[in-house]
């Protein structure tokens, strides 16, 4: 609770979902061609954005990079997940100019 990592209000039930995607994560064998050249929008949590973290997308494809406030995890979680929910609707709309920023 005071590394405010997770919401006072967790859950053993939620804190047990998170490690069991973070295990499917880490097992996800994809790995993208530098052919393939796809659109890729990073969404990058205000507290963690750093240079290293955009190191190599755009080998892959276009980078488009949005932030939002909050850390990886917190910005799932009100009252951040409000602008993350906004970047990824101006994503999907296709909107070119980056509302988000």
């Amino acid at each position: 609770e005071m590394s405010g990592v997770l919401p006072v209000s967790d859950n053993l039930d939620l804190i047990r979902g998170l490690i069991a995607v973070a295990m499917v994560n880490m097992a996800t064998a994809y790995h993208p061609t530098p052919g393939d050249r796809l659109p890729i929008h990073l969404v990058l949590a205000d507290e963690e954005a750093r240079q290293d973290l955009l190191h190599g997308w755009a080998t892959y494809g276009e980078l488009t990079t949005w932030h939002t406030p909050g850390s990886h995890t917190t910005m799932i979680y009100p009252p951040h997940v409000q602008h993350l929910a906004a970047c990824i609707t101006a994503i999907l709309a296709g909107v070119q100019e980056n509302p988000c920023a």
